[in-house]
């Protein structure tokens, strides 16, 4: 990401006083030589200069004079000189030069050397003669330009793309000057008579520009963007490492490996032809069909296919000395088709071991999306690479997928369940993105969420078919998707699904989870809607929506009009209209439901909003939506209720054919967990539904309608709208009735930490409080956990779940029965850490260290640096950054500045060490004291992530100020990162004020 400061030093530096001056002598570039003679004589003939103009009054108005006239002169002067350079200034380009194909060539040198340099040809249609410059994508911070010609070609063939990057020199246009901007990443490429020479020649061009550029910043870093150095550790020999050169352009950084027209909407088909060194193999989008090894100069040239026209940002390279596993897409004659389709696996020679899994969820994944759009993956072949430094988690570029290792990668000896779970959705993620993204892709960046949203929804609907014997997707979509969706669209500075982001630093910050997890989870909504009306008409529709607009563009408006169309446009259910009001809309609704009668309800809607925070100037408490609403009574009768106006009443059953009687009647909504929206009941209802709980939760309601409860009930308790007391005694209900569900005890583990953390430092009544959240822990989740796991027994993934959450709360609830077993394991492994059971190793190493000293400190210091097992060091990271002696915190943080901890990983210690009392107030410190060298190795968005993460555990108006007076444009994030952050702490204080008081009472009496 480009960093706004280092420009604005850059151009201070162009324009120092103190500036040597320099000569050239071949390609070198040196400060000029003074002699001590020439200096003196320079200073007495401008000091006899100066006092001759100065001798007289009128000598000084002439001076006066003309050096007004020499600055008037050279105002009007600069000013016409600006206005060449704003001659184009949208950040949108202008959309005159439709790109058709590029081939590029590029040769990549790795070490020593670490750069590239290459040629790439942009054959364009050139549909209007208006302008006199050619505008193209080029990052001058990572590419330099050497030279640009312009080329007609008379006799256009579409099916013979140029594959040469020799052009006619003499009937070629040269640039008169190009214009840099900075702002929007983009060159202003000016030509002398241009629409002559486009008014003889026709429309269709080629643009051949040469570039060079570098695979590492000017200190030697790998920025993670462009086209970049990766490396790792040779297992047998830590002090050597191996490297690879990859490719990471979502969403605008195309452009900082070759020019192009970096937009999504300007799709073109890619001939890729890469150099590398002889003993490193090359992967693009497309099959290699021809490799030409040159053993003189230990050069490589590898060709690939023409691929299909795709956007600029799903372009891949990667130049590895990777091993592989390979298998196929059967396809079984699906859609005429019997040509097996080949499919690879990458990763480092030593991690081999783990590639199996991954492969098979890839295959099952490609036959499940083939089946469900009803459209074979388009490419011949599909590659997915385990990369060692990769800042997302996984990208979806077009038939090369690259990961993150610990997303791609699974070892049953050294993952644990979750490790396995995240593994097949991140596959299924990238693999719906074939479809959803790459097939058809999203006009602009607004639109993100068609993308990113509907490849989260696809995800789980794909592991729920092919891995439904091992865990239920149903009901982690819940907690993984859901739910973050809901508590990040809680925020008055939400933004709304569909936005209107053009500036760079706004799309990538918008790679949210309201883009992600809202997305997902209204599609959920809209699915359950659009099936009620007609069966499959969602999946019918989402089949047309990519049959009509493949290998194109769509706006969100076109997928909302396909699914109105696979209903009929039934005039009950405007899909456009109603989807447009969750899109369009920042937040959601809450539905509050009182009891006005026998069986008769009301129901009122009102956005869900934190009481006493800041709020933007646009904010809306009025927002009206329409609310599909599934209700369940207590005699299991279900219904389908749709609201639009702020209030309606609703009938119940009259009939009370299970045998309770009519004041016994109460309705339950939201009852098949699609909605998205949370519910508030009157006392009435609210104590009927906490009495069946209590009664027997399992048996009274469903596992998705007690996820949603304790949800509603958690989120209801933080804005005060029931009391914290009350949300305490409800949850006790595990004590008196089994609950067996793993995300409803996420959900009531999350509510107790965030109590715990609220009262841990400042309340009277905390160690009441710790008491009663033990004696729910102790009575309630306990008795369902097994401290060891029989080798022959196998668990179920709801099994493992409760363990792991159990022992992850050993030290914020004081457990020290299971703080005591760890330790025990600790001991009987401490010279085979291999033999621990992974799925408590990570509870394990920080439990540990927070409650152990220098000896299991540096313990899992050694396991975290020597360990080749990926998500082991994972779990030694997390650890390290939660000791309680605060050198250990500052040894953590120094290893940091000491390049220890990639910068991909910054993420995982500041938000370890923002959870942890101890560590918090220092590391936060040290984002502040660093901040020069945090953003030379994070983005902006992520250091406004960093920064949201501290800001939940703040509540003092002093920190407030704190942030409001660092983070300026001297240390830049995202405007929505500040305002979140704020908002953040302005609830946790108004937590304090509001909530703490009602709960102390509670627990005092």
């Amino acid at each position: 990401m480009r960093n706004i400061k280092h420009i604005q030093l850059k151009d201070m530096e162009e324009i120092d006083e103190n500036d040597e001056e320099f000569e050239i002598d071949g390609d070198d570039i040196r400060p000029r030589k003074k002699t001590e003679f020439q200096s003196t004589q320079n200073k007495s003939t401008f000091k006899r200069l100066f006092e001759y103009l100065t001798e007289t009054n009128f000598r000084k108005s002439l001076l006066i004079i003309a050096f007004c006239s020499f600055f008037i002169i050279f105002t009007i002067t600069a000013t016409l000189a600006t206005k060449v350079q704003i001659i184009y200034s949208n950040i949108k380009l202008p959309g005159n030069v439709i790109p058709i194909h590029y081939f590029t060539h590029v040769d990549i040198r790795m070490e020593p050397k670490f750069n590239f340099n290459g040629t790439i040809v942009s054959t364009l249609n050139i549909t209007s003669d208006k302008n006199d410059f050619i505008v193209i994508h080029a990052d001058e911070s990572t590419l330099s330009l050497n030279s640009i010609h312009l080329v007609s070609v008379p006799k256009y063939n579409s099916s013979k793309p140029v594959n040469s990057t020799d052009f006619d020199l003499e009937s070629s246009i040269t640039p008169t000057n190009k214009v840099y901007s900075p702002e929007n990443s983009y060159y202003i490429i000016f030509f002398k008579d241009l629409k002559k020479f486009l008014d003889k020649n026709g429309s269709i061009f080629n643009l051949y520009i040469s570039y060079n550029g570098s695979l590492v910043d000017s200190e030697g870093t790998s920025t993670l963007r462009g086209l970049y150095l990766s490396s790792y550790k040779n297992p047998s020999n830590h002090s050597e490492s191996k490297y690879l050169a990859v490719t990471q352009f979502e969403p605008v950084d195309a452009r900082l490996s070759f020019p192009c027209f970096d937009e999504p909407s300007l799709k073109a088909n890619w001939t890729i032809w890469i150099t590398h060194p002889n003993d490193y193999k090359a992967l693009s989008n497309m099959p290699a069909y021809l490799v030409e090894e040159n053993k003189v100069n230990k050069k490589t040239t590898t060709r690939f296919d023409t691929t299909p026209k795709m956007s600029s940002y799903l372009v891949c390279i990667v130049v590895h000395q990777f091993s592989s596993k390979s298998g196929f897409i059967d396809r079984h004659g699906k859609g005429g088709n019997t040509t097996p389709v080949p499919l690879t696996v990458w990763a480092a020679d030593h991690l081999m071991d783990t590639v199996d899994f991954s492969l098979d969820m890839a295959k099952k994944s490609f036959v499940f999306f083939e089946d469900y759009f009803d459209i074979l993956y388009p490419l011949p072949k599909m590659d997915l690479v385990a990369i060692p430094d990769f800042a997302a988690g996984a990208m979806e570029n077009f038939g090369l997928m690259t990961f993150r290792e610990s997303d791609l990668l699974y070892s049953n000896k050294t993952s644990d369940q979750e490790n396995k779970q995240r593994v097949a959705e991140v596959v299924s993620h990238e693999i719906a993105h074939q479809w959803f993204g790459d097939l058809v892709t999203m006009k602009w960046w607004n639109d993100l969420w068609l993308n990113e949203g509907f490849a989260t929804f696809m995800s789980y609907k794909c592991m729920q078919k092919v891995l439904i014997n091992e865990f239920n997707s149903e009901e982690i979509f819940q907690y993984s998707s859901k739910q973050p969706g809901l508590d990040i669209d809680a925020s008055p500075f939400t933004h709304t699904i569909s936005n209107n982001y053009t500036d760079p630093l706004d799309i990538m910050a918008s790679f949210d989870s309201v883009t992600y997890d809202k997305g997902s989870s209204i599609l959920l909504m809209l699915e359950a809607m659009v099936d009620r009306v007609r069966e499959n008409a969602f999946r019918d529709g989402i089949r047309n929506y990519l049959k009509k607009y493949a290998y194109g563009n769509a706006e969100t408006n076109d997928l909302w009009d396909m699914l109105y169309e696979s209903i009929n446009r039934d005039p009950t259910m405007v899909i456009p209209d109603i989807m447009n009001q969750w899109t369009t809309y920042p937040g959601f609704p809450q539905i509050k439901i009182d009891a006005i009668g026998a069986n008769l309800y009301r129901i009122t809607q009102s956005k869900f909003t934190q009481p006493n925070t800041t709020r933007p100037s646009d904010f809306n408490a009025n927002s009206l939506w329409w609310i599909p609403i599934k209700v369940i009574d207590n005699c299991e009768n279900t219904d389908d209720i749709y609201i639009a106006n702020k209030s309606v009443q609703y009938k119940g059953w009259s009939d009370q054919a299970c045998g309770t009687s009519t004041k016994d009647a109460f309705i339950f909504a939201n009852s098949d967990a699609t909605g998205f929206y949370r519910t508030l009941y009157d006392s009435s209802i609210f104590d009927k539904i906490v009495s069946r709980l209590y009664a027997n939760a399992s048996e009274h309601f469903s596992t998705l309608q007690r996820i949603s409860f304790a949800d509603d009930l958690y989120a209801f308790s933080k804005i005060g709208a029931i009391p914290t007391s009350v949300a305490l005694k409800t949850f006790n209900y595990t004590t008196a009735s089994v609950e067996p569900n793993f995300v409803v005890w996420k959900d009531i583990l999350s509510f107790l930490s965030f109590v715990h953390n609220r009262l841990e430092t400042v309340v009277p009544c905390y160690i009441q409080y710790i008491k009663k959240a033990q004696y729910i822990f102790n009575h309630g989740l306990l008795p369902l956990i097994q401290l060891d796991i029989d080798p022959n027994e196998t668990l179920t993934y709801n099994q493992l779940e409760l363990r792991k959450s159990a022992f992850s709360k050993v030290n914020s609830l004081s457990i020290t029965s299971l703080r005591s077993h760890l330790y025990q394991i600790y001991l009987d492994n401490i010279d085979t850490p291999e033999n621990i059971d992974p799925s408590i190793r990570g509870p394990l190493f920080s439990s540990i260290i927070q409650n152990g000293d220098i000896e299991e400190y540096e313990w899992v210091v050694s396991r975290f640096e020597n360990t080749n097992a990926i998500n082991e060091r994972i779990d030694a990271l997390k650890a390290i950054s939660n000791p309680k002696n605060p050198q250990l915190i500052r040894n953590t943080l120094k290893m940091l500045l000491d390049g220890k901890i990639k910068n991909q990983d910054f993420y995982m210690v500041f938000l370890e060490m923002s959870y942890s009392p101890f560590a918090r107030e220092l590391a936060w410190n040290f984002l502040l004291d660093n901040f020069n060298f945090i953003s030379e190795n994070s983005t902006p968005g992520d250091i406004g992530k960093y920064v949201t993460y501290f800001a939940s555990s703040m509540d003092s108006q002093a920190k407030i100020d704190q942030i409001k007076q660092f983070f300026t444009d001297a240390h830049p994030i995202p405007a929505s990162s500040l305002a979140n952050a704020i908002s953040s702490i302005q609830y946790n204080m108004n937590w304090l004020k509001n909530q703490a008081p009602e709960l102390c009472n509670f627990l005092n009496k």
